[in-house]
Order: C-alpha cells, then sequence, then structure tokens
C-alpha cells in the first residue's frame, strides 16, 4: 500500500501551536491561579500539598518513560513505511502502559498512609485531607500514564492537529473545575479533581481518535514478543533515566518541608514559578519537533538534518538570552506584585534559578533531540548518572544551606555530565559539523552575555504594580531584539521570513496573468 505524503512541516507546526497553547494553561494554573490558591487552601496544607507532589513522582518512578519510545519507534516506522511494525510497536506499548499503571497504583496505595509524616504536616485534619488528596493525585496520575501513551501513538503517526485538540479540550475542562470548585469551597479537592478531569479526558480522547486513525490508515495492531522484549530491553534504559530525572527534578519540595517545614515550601516554589513557565514554553520546540525528526530519520536525509537542526538550536539560543535576562532583572518585582515579597527567596537563590533555566532549557531540548534520532540507552544512562549527582548535592546542600544548596545542586550535576555528552551525542546523530558547534557556541555566549549586560541597570527599577512591570519588561524586550538584530544578518533574515510567511497567509496572493 502506498503512504499519502506526510507534510513533516505541517505536523511541526501544529505540535508548536497546541504545545504553546499550553502556555496560557500554565500560566492561568501556575501563575494567575496562585492568590486563589493561597486564599482558599491553608497555607501549610498548600505547602504539603507541593511537598508531597514530588513524593507523587516518585510513585510514578514505575512508569520507565514508555511514551517516549512508542513515540520514538511509531515514527521512525511510519516514515519508513513499515505499517505492520507500526502496529506492533503501538499495540506492544499500550500493552506495558496497561502493567506499568497497574504497578503505580499498587505503590501510591501502599504509600499514601505515610505521606502527612514524611512532610512534617502534624495537624491530623489537614493530614487526612492531604492523604485524600494524594490519592485522587494518584488515580489522575494513572490514567495519564496510559493517555501520554496513546498520544505517543498519534503523534508517531503525524498527527499533531488531533492529538493537540485532546489535549486543549483536556486542560479547558480542568481550569474551569478547578476555579468553579474552589470558589464552592472544595479547597485542595479542587485541585485534584481538576487533575483527575483531565486525565479523564485526555485518555478517553486520545483512545477514541488512535483507534479511529489505525483504522483510516488500515493499520491492524498486532501482538507481537519481539516487539515487546524489544521494547522491554529499551525501557531498562529508558527506566534509568526516568528515575534520574525524578530525583533531580522532585526532591527539593520535599527535601524543604522535611529539613526546613512544610510552610517554607511555598516560599522557595514560587520564587522559581515564572523561570518553571518559561521552561515549559521555551521547552515545548524540542517536543514539537520529536515526530518530524523521528520521521525524518526514518527517510535517512543528512543534509536536511543539519539544516534543520542548526536553525532550531539558533532560534531557542535567540529566546534563552532574553529570557534569562528578563528574569535576572525582574523576578523579584514579579513576586513582588504577584504574591508579596515575603515569598521571595531572596535576590542570590533568584540567580541561581535563572543560570538553573538556562541549563535546563539548553539540555532539556538537545536530550530531546538526541532520543528522537534514536539516542535512546545512553542517554538513559547519562540522566541517571546526572541525577546521583544532583541528588547527593541537593540531599548535601539543602541540610547544609537551605534554599541557596537546592537550588545549586542542579547547577552542578548539569555542568558535570550534560555539558559534554549532549553535544558530542547531538553533532554525530543530526550530522553535525565542528563549524556548527563553534558557531553554535558563540551564539550562546553573545545572547546570554547580552541579556546578562542589559539585566543590570533594569534590575534597578523599582516595580510597585504590574503596569510598571509591564512597562520596563516591554522596555527590555525591545531594547534586547533591536541590539541582538543589530548584530546578527541570521536573525533579521528569520524575522524577515516570518514577516513574508504571516503576510501570505493573511493577504491573498494575486493570480498571475498567465495563470
Amino acid at each position: 500500500m502506498a503512504l499519502k505524503k506526510i507534510s513533516r512541516r505541517k505536523t511541526t507546526v501544529w505540535n508548536l501551536i497546541f504545545s504553546y497553547s499550553t502556555i496560557a494553561y500554565g500560566i492561568i494554573s501556575g501563575v494567575v491561579l496562585i492568590p486563589l490558591y493561597l486564599r482558599f487552601i491553608p497555607f501549610e496544607l498548600y505547602g504539603a500539598w507541593l511537598a508531597t507532589g514530588n513524593i507523587l513522582h516518585w510513585v510514578l518512578v514505575v512508569d520507565p518513560g514508555l511514551s517516549t519510545v512508542v513515540l520514538q519507534r511509531v515514527g521512525q516506522n511510519f516514515g519508513a513505511g513499515n505499517l505492520r511494525a507500526v502496529g506492533t510497536y503501538a499495540l506492544s506499548g499500550i500493552l506495558i502502559t496497561v502493567f506499568i499503571a497497574l504497578a503505580v497504583l499498587i505503590l501510591g496505595f501502599l504509600i499514601h498512609s505515610h505521606i502527612a509524616s514524611w512532610v512534617n504536616l502534624r495537624d491530623e485534619y489537614l493530614s487526612n485531607e492531604l492523604r485524600v488528596n494524594f490519592l485522587i493525585g494518584l488515580i489522575a496520575s494513572v490514567i495519564t500514564i496510559f493517555a501520554f501513551a496513546v498520544g505517543a501513538v498519534n503523534r508517531g503517526l503525524q498527527r499533531s492537529f488531533a492529538h493537540g485538540m485532546i489535549f486543549l479540550t483536556a486542560n479547558l475542562m480542568t481550569l474551569a473545575v478547578t476555579i468553579i470548585l474552589l470558589f464552592r469551597g472544595f479547597g485542595l479537592y479542587a485541585l485534584t479533581l481538576g487533575l483527575l478531569t483531565r486525565a479523564l479526558v485526555f485518555c478517553g480522547g486520545g483512545m477514541t481518535y488512535m483507534l479511529w486513525r489505525l483504522n483510516r490508515e488500515a493499520i491492524r495492531l498486532q501482538f507481537s514478543p519481539v516487539n515487546i522484549r524489544e521494547m522491554l530491553g529499551l525501557l531498562s534504559f529508558t527506566s534509568l533515566g526516568k528515575i534520574g530525572g525524578l530525583l533531580s527534578k522532585n526532591m527539593d519540595a520535599f527535601l524543604i518541608a522535611r529539613f526546613l517545614g512544610p510552610d517554607k515550601v511555598p516560599i522557595y516554589i514560587l520564587t522559581r514559578r515564572g523561570m518553571e513557565v518559561a521552561i515549559t514554553m521555551l521547552g515545548r520546540t524540542g517536543n514539537a519537533f520529536s515526530p518530524s525528526l523521528s520521521h525524518l530519520s526514518g527517510e535517512s536525509d543528512p543534509g536536511k538534518m543539519r539544516f534543520i537542526l542548526n536553525r532550531l538550536l539558533y532560534i531557542n539560543l535567540w529566546i534563552l538570552g532574553l529570557a534569562f535576562g528578563g528574569f535576572l532583572a525582574f523576578n523579584e518585582g514579579f513576586i513582588t506584585v504577584w504574591v508579596g515579597q515575603e515569598l521571595f527567596a531572596g535576590s542570590v537563590v533568584s540567580t541561581l534559578f535563572c543560570l538553573f533555566m538556562v541549563l535546563t532549557l539548553l539540555f532539556t531540548l538537545m536530550q530531546t533531540l538526541c532520543v528522537a534520532l534514536g539516542d535512546i540507552k545512553r542517554n538513559a544512562i547519562v540522566q541517571f548518572v546526572q541525577a546521583l549527582i544532583i541528588f547527593s548535592c541537593m540531599l548535601f546542600g539543602t541540610y547544609f544551606f537551605g534554599f541557596v544548596g537546592a537550588a545549586l545542586a542542579p547547577i552542578i550535576g548539569y555542568l558535570s555530565i550534560s555539558l559534554w555528552y549532549y553535544p558530542r551525542s547531538l553533532t554525530k546523530r543530526g550530522h553535525l559539523q565542528s563549524n556548527d558547534l563553534r558557531r553554535l557556541t558563540f551564539e550562546s555566549v553573545l545572547c546570554l552575555g547580552l541579556g546578562l549586560l542589559l539585566a543590570l541597570p533594569f534590575s534597578q527599577a523599582s516595580i510597585t504594580s504590574w503596569i510598571g512591570l509591564i512597562l520596563w519588561a516591554s522596555a527590555f524586550l525591545l531594547l534586547y531584539s533591536l541590539v541582538l538584530m543589530s548584530l546578527r544578518p541570521m536573525l533579521r533574515k528569520e524575522v524577515r521570513l516570518l514577516k513574508d510567511t504571516v503576510l501570505r497567509k493573511i493577504i491573498p496572493q494575486k493570480p498571475s496573468l498567465t495563470s
């Protein structure tokens, strides 16, 4: 059967559009609604819930990152036209996911009675409420594990529009449920029931569409012991990466609650919340390109691969310099007008968070691209080793140095492992050349240096209102953009290309006289 030609550009565009639609969701749920959380949820309980979120992520360590493997294998075989392999990998992933979800559920039920004592929550009424909400969050997480595996099949089939619409609908329903329940006095239950709503919509919609799509493509779900063994073999490696990611990214709040108290957790978490939104926003590009890169790797076109990777990395570096300088200059002002100066953890901690944001975005993008190109096993081992370093530094640092030690730990881990591994892996698998790396290194130094240079005078601004924050941030954005455009011809070319593309979309082209 001849396959219809798949537009990777269209797939990537839809991935980007729907990925960036989650920015609005992240801003609303993680920024706009925070004052409501602090108003309707007891402060100590909210801090304990943030720390409990870390524990919930530990439970998910049973999920070894299957959706990543499913996406890569389905996308690669679909690109190569091997429809039988697409069906076998899809079914293998779904069957393995069922067992993983059951294991997560059992583990969560075994530990739920201990979580209040683990985060030093002593009030019995609040402890009971925390335990019940943990179970609701656990069930939502189990359903979400399955939903992401199904979604990985849809994305591997290059059906980004349908996957994005389902996810967008789930997010909108979550926000509606959460806001309504908050005002009806449900407290912390508003958050967890909202998460459960999202999981059910995402899972049900994704499964329905996947079955319909496979039927349309004449792809049969087939059982293959060989593919299951292959995927389990890969999962033995990706599980190391998953454990590593959970250790490195979901320990700080728990350790702060354990060593400093649950009432200190919101101060630490909210100080970096704006940067977490930026990480979510900017990190979407790698995820958006992953299906297309896996599909392209099945066609073996080194020249096109090198061009796409270079362009993607340059665009991300330009934006990263802006984010770095902006948060250096305005994070304290943002926290002040958002939730109050008393919830700002200090300039030193905020600066460390800015460095953490830069390293996270840069190396997560490179890691995502490497995995999309087939670097699954070594990547997982690297993630695990890096996580052990971060965990050790965080345990020691939080106990002896509090917030500063917790914020510094992941920076040490990234610099010790990711800095040397991912540039080499991406160069090899993405067919980059040595001069590409030199130019990208220069570009990163230029962009981050410019962001730092501009942040120094802007950080002296006195920000006491949202209007003031918006005006100062807009001035920073304008100055950074003008200076960088004056220095980089490549950026000017990308801006012209974007302008021409937008104009072609909104202004109908006149037919030629010869047509």
